[in-house]
Formats: C-alpha cells, structure tokens, sequence
C-alpha cells in the first residue's frame, strides 16, 4: 500500500537517487533538498548524477559554493547560479505533502 502511494509521486526521481543510501534516512522532510534539486531548471537526470557524484547528497549540492559547482562537467555559470539561488521550496513542500 504504501509503495503503491509512494512511488507514482517519487517516478520523477531517478533510481539512483532512490537507492542512495543518503536519500533513504529521515523522514518526509529528508525528501525536499532531494526534490529541490530536481526542481532546479537545467538539472536533468546525467547532471543530477554527476552532481551527487560530487557532493553525496543534495543538501551538499545546493550549499555548495559557485567555484565548486563549475568543477562538475556540464555545469554552467548560469546553472550553477540557478542551484545556488533556488527558492521553490513552497512547491517542493506541495510535492512532499502529497506523498
């Protein structure tokens, strides 16, 4: 039942966020820097991998610093702003209530 409930909303995520072992501790709140990060325009699937190649989970992707988000492949100065200053965290909150 619960698996049922939960994955249609989590189908937007990647699996290989889904198995990280960082994305699976905590509780509903441990979802929103995972879905914020996805949220960020110009984030798809191989940049997101590459990202938490890098930084191991989200929250370490979006605090990281601009200089150290350039140091991934694909990662743009535009698109490294775009991480830094990502603010829809209301949406984000919508989707985790929805869960």
């Amino acid at each position: 039942m619960i698996g049922s409930m939960i994955a249609p909303r989590l189908d937007s995520l990647p699996i290989f966020c889904i198995m990280n072992p960082h994305f699976l501790r905590g509780g509903m709140e441990r979802y929103r820097s995972w879905l914020a990060l996805r949220r960020v325009t110009g984030v798809g699937n191989v940049l997101y991998r590459r990202l938490l190649d890098r930084f191991k989970t989200p929250d370490a992707v979006l605090a990281a610093s601009e200089e150290a988000l350039l140091t991934v492949g694909g990662i743009s100065p535009d698109l490294a702003n775009g991480i830094r200053s990502f603010a829809a965290y209301d949406q984000v909150d919508l989707e985790i209530e929805k869960l």
